[in-house]
């Protein structure tokens, strides 16, 4: 594999694996009906610098934010909002905001009709509850929705998950962009849960991040490695997923077929095809395996 690649894999592991970069994080869970799933869609606006990671397990869907560290006990994330989109129009938005009186977080979620013009129709508050996380000395904040929490694919391990990384086209949205993973066999389509992660393509470079001499050349060139809407999916390693299906308005647009060969406990050989054609793959540390969309690597 080549070294720029190198590079890259290690920066995704070290974004969605490695608890000490984000030393507090928001987990919120809620239940979910299967049947509603392929019409609905939940992304984050965030104009700060945030990593959100949604996992979808069985009748949970579960939401990870890992704000910068710096942000702790602070507001400077007050504007950033989950947004839940149905037939691609939002219905429900999610911001967090800190009260500085009591000391606390409070999770504001606003209703809306399922129409235009959108106007907020109820708000409710819900609390934030703060406990130290077992395995480490980060905060975990969350917010109960209904559903179970469940630890997230790969977090805190280099090993044991496969990941999928990839472009979405001009024509698909997140806000209308979907994610059902399967394992199939002779007598059984077994829906298998997943982790989800995404990029939105950058419009503005920011200068109080990427300051200096240099920073209109940086800036070009980070907004044209940028300039697509970039997504991740998940999955754990043993669970022999061997169908990803992408859909747009719950209507599939291309699928993604894994084949394993396996030796003993590990995966020998990983293949992955679309329309036909053979994806990348590279394994990393014998039981981490990336698949790569066709010219992932490439500028549009």
């Amino acid at each position: 594999m080549k070294i720029w690649k190198i590079a890259i894999l290690f920066l995704t592991i070290f974004f969605t694996g490695c608890a000490p970069s984000y030393p507090y994080i928001f987990l919120i869970s809620e239940k979910v009906e299967k049947d509603t799933l392929l019409n609905e869609s939940v992304v984050d606006n965030s104009p700060n610098d945030l990593f959100v990671q949604f996992s979808q397990n069985d009748s949970t869907r579960q939401i990870q934010i890992m704000p910068p560290y710096w942000t702790l006990y602070r507001n400077d994330f007050e504007n950033d909002y989950i947004i839940w989109y149905k037939h691609g129009l939002p219905y429900k938005k999610l911001n967090i905001t800190y009260d500085k009186k009591t000391k606390t977080y409070q999770a504001h979620i606003y209703e809306y009709l399922n129409k235009h013009p959108l106007q907020p129709i109820k708000e409710t508050i819900f609390p934030v509850n703060e406990e130290m996380r077992p395995d480490s000395s980060s905060i975990v904040f969350k917010i109960d929705l209904g559903g179970k929490y469940f630890k997230p694919i790969g977090h805190g391990d280099y090993t044991d998950y496969i990941s999928i990384y990839g472009y979405l086209p001009n024509d698909v949205p997140f806000e209308r962009f979907q994610i059902r993973v399967f394992e199939i066999n002779d007598s059984s389509r077994t829906e298998i849960p997943y982790d989800y992660s995404f990029k939105h393509k950058m419009e503005t470079c920011s200068p109080h991040v990427w300051v200096g001499p240099w920073h209109d050349d940086n800036c070009k060139e980070i907004l044209a490695n940028n300039s697509r809407n970039e997504f991740s999916i998940y999955l754990n390693y043993s669970a022999n997923a061997n169908e990803i299906v992408l859909y747009k308005d719950a209507i599939p647009f291309q699928t993604i077929e894994l084949s394993y060969e396996w030796l003993g406990e590990k995966i020998e050989n990983l293949k992955a095809t679309t329309n036909g054609k053979e994806l990348e793959t590279s394994c990393y540390n014998e039981k981490y395996w990336s698949v790569y969309f066709e010219n992932y690597f490439s500028k549009p």
